[in-house]
């Protein structure tokens, strides 16, 4: 049994079909109104190419219709053939039909691969349950395993924050963007965005900040240094993502220099929406600072590089700007007016670095977990010099009791606190 899923990990996964896709040059699930269309749609694709073509497609209104476009589909050549067994104008919450993709698997001599039964799927066990109710030679599963992509081991189920932990280990090695990295784990907690570490996540800025909330704090500052020295052995400078900020602009360089006879002012700063109440946003204070003082502006210029912005303003006949680049021509206009304040001295060092008080709902529950993982690694390492100390003694059996009782209540806790549903458990005994 295969089980496909995308070549490209740090894009989200989307319902079949997604916006941009009805207006794009592939083959979008409008095109199947007009069957007679597919030839020409196909044909191309496999001019020049050695590797084999696929192809997949929503179920049609007329099932005649839908097997009549399969089989047109089957001649053009395709090696294997995905179907959604929903129709086009059918959401997730709509029953999947199997019945219908069976039909088709049965009609055609290519592999039929079935998709869409993410909703019936909570444990491994269930993905081979799937394709037999189906028919079909594989499986296809994308919104299942965002949800938790241990799904895919046959050993079982991992608890979410086993999960969660170990993507976010990845997207530091890797250096994802804060934006997929939170959209994922976002999916994966699904109805526990409720809860107050739900509620503090979703408040979450940057991947630092995700990555404290899960205990990974410490990883995340380690291999920020080490990528740091990378960059600076290779010469490379990050120019743009939401990763960390300093704590105040005593950490960051304020570069003083004239470029076409005007003073430029410049540091590398990252305007963080979520460290603002809205009362206080740096365009906002700079409006007010230059009408207090009589100065003259704000002018504000941007730069695009490869879809970033670089914005600078000029207050008094300076240039101020950061050196980073932002995803949005607002942001980096809040940017080079946070650098502007710096330097001038009107706001103090941790403006714009530390959420701002008010500016975060839920950032004491981070800060309470924080503590309370503090004290937990203080005890637990307190309890493991006395099992030394008695297992030094001779005093082998306890020892190993106690390592046994504390393994358990480790394992306990995690699933207790994942939140694993009843019918996964009992997946994972199957499993075991």
């Amino acid at each position: 049994m295969c089980i496909f899923s995308s070549p490209y990990p740090s894009l989200p996964p989307f319902p079949i079909p997604p916006p941009f896709a009805t207006s794009s040059p592939y083959l979008p699930s409008p095109s199947l109104l007009s069957p007679s269309s597919q030839d020409n749609n196909l044909d191309p694709t496999f001019t020049g190419l050695s590797i084999p073509v696929t192809c997949k497609i929503r179920l049609l209104n007329n099932m005649d219709d839908t097997l009549a476009l399969c089989r047109t589909i089957e001649q053009c050549g395709v090696a294997a053939l995905a179907v959604h067994g929903r129709t086009k104008e059918e959401r997730p919450n709509h029953p999947n039909h199997n019945d219908q993709i069976r039909e088709i698997a049965n009609a055609l001599s290519i592999p039929v691969i079935a998709n869409g039964g993410s909703k019936e799927i909570s444990c491994y066990e269930d993905i081979e349950k799937f394709r037999q109710e189906t028919g079909a030679a594989s499986v296809m599963i994308a919104r299942a395993a965002m949800w938790n992509c241990s799904i895919l081991r046959p050993e079982g189920y991992l608890p979410m924050d086993t999960v969660i932990s170990s993507y976010l280990k990845y997207c530091t090695d890797y250096d994802n963007p804060f934006t997929y990295s939170k959209y994922t784990v976002q999916n994966m907690l699904r109805e526990q965005q409720d809860t107050l570490r739900g509620k503090a996540f979703l408040e979450t800025q940057t991947l630092q900040e995700i990555c404290v909330i899960w205990g990974l704090g410490e990883y995340y500052k380690t291999e920020q240094a080490k990528q740091a020295s990378l960059r600076l052995a290779l010469n490379v400078e990050r120019e743009s993502g939401k990763v960390s900020m300093p704590p105040s602009a005593d950490h960051v360089s304020i570069v003083e220099k004239v470029e076409e006879e005007q003073k430029v002012v410049e540091m590398p700063v990252q305007f963080i929406r979520g460290n603002y109440n809205n009362a206080d946003l740096p365009k906002m204070l700079l409006n007010t600072y230059i009408y207090r003082n009589q100065l003259s502006g704000p002018k504000y210029s941007h730069i695009v590089y490869d879809k970033f912005f670089a914005a600078s303003v000029v207050v008094d006949g300076i240039k101020y700007r950061s050196t980073l680049r932002e995803k949005s021509r607002r942001y980096s206009e809040q940017g080079a007016a946070m650098v502007c304040l710096h330097a001038r001295g009107v706001v103090n060092k941790t403006y714009g670095f530390v959420p701002a008080d008010g500016a975060r709902k839920y950032q004491y529950v981070i800060d309470e977990a924080n503590k309370a993982r503090e004290k937990g690694e203080k005890r637990e390492s307190t309890e493991n010099d006395k099992m030394e100390e008695r297992s030094s003694n001779g005093d082998s059996a306890e020892h190993k009791k106690c390592k046994l009782e504390n393994a358990v209540l480790t394992e306990n806790s995690i699933i207790v606190n994942s939140g694993i549903s009843s019918d996964v458990a009992e997946c994972n005994i199957k499993a075991s």
